[in-house]
């Protein structure tokens, strides 16, 4: 008797359905675990960006403070004034190593604050020429927010009035209320009252915060109270200020 070939091996329809389900298992997991990664990483590099414009605006108010001047008259000492309470910092420097000046001189008047319309910290300054015209001879530093040549420091700062401590924990919620959040705080340390020759300021602390750039481009996640602002952070500096200088 002669015997056919046997055919090609072939699957049943319960193997094949049972290797599609085992094959799409595998690739949810792979897809869950691509996305998770993806979103890591995603939040990472916000973060990274929220860091990145903090460290610009901390060191350049580093460069500023280091120098900071106390002449004998209190008037002429760094001052925090504005509303919200302590958002405009003003203070007298020596030539800041980022300004050409245009004119002899090494003592600068600076200012920071927060413009409200763009929610964003703003420097500005006066050169050696201003500052001796509209702060040496007066006496006294011009109102909050006076301008000069001013430039922009943290285009991603928080918008004002949302609660920027929503979702982080409770170490900044001594700087929020329920709708305002302090973007730059500026308090002088230790005192109470005025400046005066029995009360002198030994320090500067400033407080701000910064959210990465893509929270900050959709208005709907800022306008959603419910949204936690992962990628937000408070940035803390403290500078001990020079005993005033003594008039001859």
């Amino acid at each position: 008797m002669i015997r056919k070939p046997a055919g090609p091996a072939a699957f049943s329809l319960l193997e094949v359905l049972v290797a599609s389900a085992v094959l799409g298992v595998v690739m949810l997991v792979l897809l869950n675990t691509l996305s998770t990664s993806l979103s890591l990483w995603r939040n990472t590099e916000s973060k990274a960006a929220a860091d990145r414009e903090a460290r610009g605006a901390e060191l350049l108010l580093v460069d500023d403070m280091s120098a900071v001047l106390m002449p004998a008259a209190p008037d002429l000492w760094p001052k925090v004034v504005g509303t919200p309470p302590n958002n405009v910092l003003q203070f007298l420097t020596t030539k800041p190593s980022d300004y050409l000046p245009s004119s002899p001189g090494d003592v600068f008047f600076v200012e920071y604050w927060v413009d409200a319309a763009s929610g964003t910290l703003r420097r500005g300054l006066l050169d050696s020429s201003e500052t001796y015209n509209k702060v040496l001879r007066a006496g006294r530093f011009p109102s909050a927010k006076s301008g000069g040549a001013d430039q922009m420091l943290a285009a991603n700062l928080l918008a004002k009035n949302q609660d920027a401590a929503r979702g982080l924990g409770n170490v900044m919620r001594s700087e929020a209320n329920n709708t305002n959040f302090v973007l730059l705080n500026a308090s002088l340390l230790p005192m109470t009252g005025n400046a005066s020759l029995n009360n002198i300021p030994g320090a500067v602390e400033v407080n701000f915060a910064v959210a990465d750039p893509e929270t900050l481009r959709n208005p709907a996640l800022l306008a959603n109270t419910n949204y936690i602002l992962r990628n937000a952070g408070l940035y803390s500096t403290r500078f001990r200020l020079p005993p005033p200088m003594t008039s001859r």
